[in-house]
């Protein structure tokens, strides 16, 4: 935490899972692993048990992405969600605007978040849906070529992640989700 590669939103993301130290893994807001170093193996381990668990935990909606890009100086994104059951009232939306590969003081950081729009989830029935557009300011020094977003519907109350999917915004390349059910990560 903290850095050039630092955001507002991260932190009080970071603050929001009651975080308190690094690393800090969580697992569909509601499983988290906090300051604890492993090797390559144990870390697998500890992921794929995780990952198998929550990835059998059928998602109550979808996300598509309807039309995605950017130009010289924007990125926008549409989505659409789509209930496939019945939701409790008060679900969020994030779209985070995120660049791969950011080279910054010698470290290749992955996925980095360079933008943030929370948006209210309307829709409690099956069957609904609810569209979002979202236009993202670009800085000059990131790589639009490396350009994604992630979709996530988060209930606040409880921290639990209902879906999420992401997409690379260059040559309608989509980033497989992490899980066929609530999908909460890339997973790589």
């Amino acid at each position: 935490m903290g850095g050039s590669m630092m955001t507002n939103e991260g932190y009080q993301r970071f603050v929001f899972y009651g975080g308190g130290g690094v690393p800090f893994v969580m697992f569909d807001g509601a499983d988290k692993l906090v300051g604890v170093y492993l090797d390559d193996n144990q870390m697998d381990q500890w992921y794929r048990s995780y990952y198998d668990y929550h990835r059998t935990i059928a998602s109550p909606l979808t996300i598509a992405f309807l039309s995605y890009g950017y130009g010289t100086d924007t990125a926008c994104v549409k989505v659409r969600l789509t209930l496939e059951q019945d939701i409790d009232s008060g679900y969020a939306c994030g779209i985070v605007l995120w660049e791969d590969h950011v080279f910054s003081l010698g470290t290749d950081w992955r996925f980095t978040e360079r933008a943030y729009e929370p948006k209210d989830v309307t829709i409690t029935k099956a069957g609904e849906t609810q569209e979002f557009s979202v236009s993202f300011p670009l800085q000059g020094n990131w790589n639009t070529a490396n350009l994604g977003c992630t979709v996530i519907v988060q209930h606040p109350g409880t921290k639990v992640v209902a879906q999420a999917n992401a997409i690379r915004l260059v040559a309608a390349v989509t980033v497989t989700p992490a899980s066929l059910g609530r999908v909460k990560a890339l997973y790589r």
